[in-house]
């Protein structure tokens, strides 16, 4: 008789195929909220893009003019206005914005993001296993996971993109339900809120790309493209339309000409290379979006289209290529391929686990996912010495993963022993550990590389006298935004040779990086009373002078580059 230990099965509702379980459902959902939010509120507001919807929602709340937001006193054109509702609406309820509330939407959008996923997974393959295994994989990539974290606007139309685009696939292929395309065109709707145009590449692509066993008749046919475009444009008119009408031209031709052509054209700011994304993008798409990535590579052979199909690798294929055609980049614009490609790393994982249930085959894709580990492994060693500053980051994980790739074909081609029996619970298992990983990253990276900041914005607090106003100097790295918990009310001043003057401010705070320090003294024609040096994050050193024979000076003298005492704000 073989004695050899036979393979243990698929988890239930993980890799088999029955009709989903409350309990696997109530698991898998509240997996997922744990995941998007964990340690919200654990972490302060940063600098730069981070704390800009924060001011831009308490200028709302404190204005009262929920259509046209304004940041330092003027109309706000770079983005739409869904985000920054969802921040102002709660915080409005508080008094004002705080770091779990900023953050706050990006969760919720991360939670949406993979339940569409799941949802899309399992139309097109009809796999529960595939769906969600796909959503865990979109929840727990590094890419979506910090855009889930931080209080930006992209995880939303990532979101808006991936639902629509389910919406229309389901209905195309004849898997969904009569009001799929109405949902389809709420998300369109909510995306072009969120972000503008680039939320309707995935779906375009889904629907106009080859799919086997139907026609582009009978997808468009099926899908309602035209009900699904018109219902997005009626939900964004619900705003642009009334916001056009009180703030008028200006304000519709800097929010969609201006930002659309200028960032087609290249006029804009992050203007990069063509190969940006080939660079830039394998580092964050970490761990299942590598895996997603080679199978969207892979399917240019029949066999791996085979495995996978044609039409999702296509689909991040195209949408790669116009994003990369255009000139303006950013790896968070590319969010929009996450759930694609976390649905072609699930196909390629669950197969991957059904196929070694087989001990015969264990040890050969125990060998094949050695070699893969190992040379990721080595493949981290190009970044670290191409950006060094990566390299603490960097180095941990690439000694794990070679490490473990050379354990894996090491012990996979010891002889002798009969071949290691790889489980399909293997695979929940790992999709758990690299879910706890995430998190402890983020608790590690995404809590305590913030103290610089916090403990800025504490000192700058600490020696603001009360009531004096404060002008904070832009241009060499500091922005208003920069000092969101420690000023509440900035005097935003684009150069030095714009500080008020003692005419108009004759007691008056100026916080600024040192080189500006003696323009700005210049200005104002007598010298600093320095209340502060600190080391600013962006770079520089932060200076927090007086000017002005009335504002009193903090208790006690501040040493350089430390901390000081003083009255609080």
């Amino acid at each position: 008789m073989n004695a050899a230990r036979p393979p243990l099965r698929l988890p239930p509702d993980l890799a088999s195929e029955p009709a989903p379980s409350r309990a696997g459902t109530v698991l898998f959902v509240v997996t997922l909220v744990l995941i998007a939010v964990w340690d919200l509120g654990g972490r302060s507001i940063l600098h730069r893009d981070l704390p800009r919807f924060a001011v831009i929602a308490r200028e709302m709340i404190a204005g009262g003019d929920w259509l046209v937001p304004q940041q330092h006193g003027k109309p706000y054109l770079n983005k739409p206005i869904l985000f920054i509702w969802m921040v102002a609406g709660p915080s409005a309820l508080f008094g004002d914005a705080n770091a779990l509330l900023l953050r706050l939407p990006s969760a919720l959008a991360l939670i949406v993001t993979a339940l569409s996923t799941c949802a899309w997974a399992r139309a097109r393959t009809g796999s529960l296993a595939i769906g969600r295994v796909a959503g865990l994989f979109v929840a727990t990539m590094f890419l979506t996971s910090e855009l889930g974290r931080t209080g930006r606007p992209d995880m939303l139309a990532a979101a808006c993109s991936t639902a629509c685009a389910a919406c229309l696939d389901r209905a195309a292929l004849g898997r969904g339900t009569r009001r799929d395309p109405w949902w389809a065109g709420l998300a369109l709707g909510a995306g072009l809120l969120s972000k503008g145009p680039v939320v309707m590449l995935v779906p375009a692509a889904v629907l106009l790309l080859p799919t086997p066993g139907t026609t582009l008749r009978g997808r468009l046919a099926a899908a309602k493209p035209w009900l699904v475009f018109v219902v997005g444009l009626a939900v964004a008119a619900v705003w642009v339309v009334p916001a056009w009408r009180r703030a008028g031209d200006g304000f519709f031709h800097g929010l969609v000409v201006r930002q659309v052509s200028e960032r087609v054209a290249g006029r804009g700011n992050h203007q990069e290379a063509w190969w940006y994304y080939l660079l830039e993008l394998p580092p964050v798409l970490a761990p299942w979006g590598l895996l997603g990535t080679a199978m969207a590579l892979g399917a240019l052979h029949p066999k791996v289209r085979r495995v996978v199909g044609g039409t999702v690798p296509a689909v991040v294929g195209v949408t790669m290529l116009v994003l990369s055609a255009v000139p303006t980049k950013e790896v968070r614009y590319a969010a929009v391929v996450a759930g694609p490609l976390a649905i072609l790393a699930a196909q390629a994982a669950v197969g991957f686990a059904r196929g070694v249930a087989d001990p015969r085959a264990a040890a050969r894709h125990l060998t094949g996912l050695g070699v893969v580990a190992l040379l990721c492994g080595l493949g981290c060693v190009v970044p670290m010495v191409r950006w060094p500053a990566t390299a603490w980051r960097l180095a941990p994980l690439a000694l794990v993963a070679a490490g473990t790739g050379l354990l894996a074909v090491v012990r996979a081609r010891r002889g002798g022993e009969p071949a290691p029996v790889l489980a399909g619970r293997a695979l929940g298992v790992a999709v758990v550990l690299v879910a706890c990983a995430t998190l402890a990253y983020w608790v590690v990276l995404g809590r305590y590389t913030v103290i610089r900041s916090v403990e800025e914005n504490r000192q700058v607090a600490r020696v603001l006298p009360e009531g004096v106003p404060v002008a904070i100097v832009m241009g060499e790295r500091l922005e208003p935004d920069d000092l969101f918990e420690a000023v509440a009310r900035p005097i935003p001043v684009p150069t030095p040779s714009d500080v008020p003057t003692a005419a108009t401010h004759p007691r008056l705070v100026v916080a600024c990086i040192e080189s500006a320090l003696d323009a700005v003294s210049f200005v104002r024609g007598e010298a600093p009373r320095v209340f502060l040096r600190w080391p600013h994050v962006g770079g520089g050193t932060l200076v927090v002078a007086a000017y002005g024979p009335r504002v009193p000076e903090p208790p006690t003298a501040p040493p350089s580059g430390g901390a000081t005492g003083g009255s609080r704000r």
